[in-house]
């Protein structure tokens, strides 16, 4: 366009649009200017010969949800220079009218003269029945597919589905558009994208039959499951089923991301799993602290099968505080709780529930008897155990051993007996564990016991329960 034939350029860029042009626009992108050639007297906002930058013309006129369809026109020149190769190019958009927004069609096309850095941009004012369709797919793209990975419309009857997307929801992995095999395609991606631990579950749950089975039910039949995405890892979804046609059996899908949900609550499940632990852990030892009982009694409720208490008190312990210092007791017990945690089978519980009193929880009883020759070895061996690191003292204890149902039905009963046979096998001696049976005890030093092996395995302490 030359400078000083402007009447004639203009008389040539209004032959380009016919009478249907509501505002015709010259762009040039080598200065990033816009200049109006000529505006309908029914857009107030436009006047002709007003010129000003592209960011002052988006800013004032265009709407602000659809800024960046033209900031990232004017800001990517390889973009730009693609756009004018064409003949034509269209957006829709909203432009302010007077205190309003409009939507128009916006047209791009080159300048009849040959500068490759100016366009024409002629805008349509569309008719309300476009406007609808246009809001339509607004609402889609903002509150559905922007919520959801896919929709899916299945025809039970004939195991068909067509999917219904945009081109953005191909970023995640999902079945091909659409398919005359439902259940095999649909297979096919969970062989492929399904978590290993959730494929059986998923391959039954979208069957034919079972998606029947659950509308029959409810409105909405909703299963959830991991997807190994290959560019995001692992990722949690949603498939909520539902009616779209009940009459011609044909099923609305629509499956969603749940990952940011499903990682949030993972970590608050993880700190209340945590800050649980430490509430209920002994910080001396390591086991756990007077919280075993709540423990216990959760076990104990509605079980048939036996279980065993043990009331475990360290022989003498007074004296090597008084005598050794307060540390070195605790050095003691540090150990103690080491030791039992070692001993004790996956399952089984230890706890600290005094200065020098532990409690030792067997979940599972073959026997009576057996329990109480596993009780001594224990009580053996952690002598043995600790006169190794504590040569200077000669550290021993009195157990007594409790039964459910048999002694007790309860958490608070049991410990009471335990607790009783303990203090009884102190009183007879101390270093010796007894059994409690209807206030009639049975008894044996655990020094004389002989027993030289245990052959209970070393099981790491993070590895099993306390």
């Amino acid at each position: 366009m030359k400078n000083n034939n402007d009447d004639s350029v203009l008389q040539n860029y209004l032959k380009v649009v016919t009478s249907f042009v509501d505002i015709l626009l010259e762009l040039d992108f080598s200065m990033n200017m816009i200049k109006v050639i000529s505006s309908s007297p029914k857009f107030s906002t436009f006047s002709e010969k007003q010129e000003c930058s592209f960011y002052r013309a988006i800013e004032n006129t265009i709407y602000p949800e659809d800024h960046n369809l033209f900031l990232s026109t004017i800001e990517d020149k390889q973009y730009i220079k693609q756009l004018l190769m064409e003949s034509r190019n269209e957006f829709e958009f909203r432009v302010r009218n007077g205190s309003e927004f409009v939507w128009v069609r916006g047209v791009l096309t080159k300048a009849q003269e040959e500068d490759p850095n100016k366009a024409l941009f002629y805008m349509i004012d569309i008719d309300k029945a476009k406007r609808g369709t246009i809001l339509q797919h607004e609402i889609l793209n903002k509150y559905v597919y922007k919520l959801c990975d896919f929709l899916m419309l299945i025809n039970l009857d004939n195991n068909s589905y067509k999917m219904i997307d945009n081109s953005f929801l191909h970023s995640t992995p999902m079945p091909p558009s659409a398919s005359n095999n439902y259940i095999s395609s649909f297979n096919s991606t969970i062989d492929c994208y399904v978590d290993f631990m959730d494929q059986a579950r998923i391959r039954e749950a979208v069957t034919v039959e079972k998606i029947k089975e659950n509308l029959a039910l409810d409105d909405s039949y909703i299963i959830t499951y991991g997807v190994r995405d290959p560019k995001l890892g692992y990722t949690r979804k949603s498939l909520n089923f539902s009616y779209y046609d009940k009459a011609a059996n044909i099923v609305f899908a629509v499956r969603t991301d749940n990952t940011i949900e499903y990682n949030r609550q993972k970590r608050q499940t993880e700190e209340l799993r945590e800050a649980l632990f430490r509430a209920q852990t002994d910080v001396l030892t390591g086991v756990y602290n007077v919280s075993i009982r709540d423990v216990i009694s959760n076990r104990l409720n509605g079980r048939s099968k036996e279980a065993a208490l043990v009331f475990l008190d360290l022989d003498n312990f007074k004296t090597v505080n008084d005598t050794f210092s307060h540390a070195k007791g605790d050095e003691l017990l540090i150990h103690v709780g080491s030791f039992l945690r070692q001993q004790m089978r996956s399952g089984d519980l230890v706890g600290r529930v005094g200065g020098d009193e532990f409690v030792l929880f067997f979940d599972t009883v073959p026997s009576h008897e057996e329990i109480h020759e596993r009780v001594k070895r224990i009580g053996h061996f952690m002598a043995n155990y600790l006169r190794e690191s504590f040569s200077e003292l000669s550290v021993t204890c009195s157990m007594g051993i409790a039964f459910y149902p048999s002694d007790s039905n309860t958490c608070d009963g049991l410990f009471q007996h335990a607790d009783t046979a303990a203090y009884e096998a102190k009183r007879l001696g101390k270093n010796r564990v007894i059994m409690y049976e209807e206030n009639k005890f049975s008894f044996q030093i655990l020094e004389d016991m002989g027993v030289s092996s245990f052959a209970q395995p070393y099981i790491p302490y993070e590895k099993k329960n306390r």
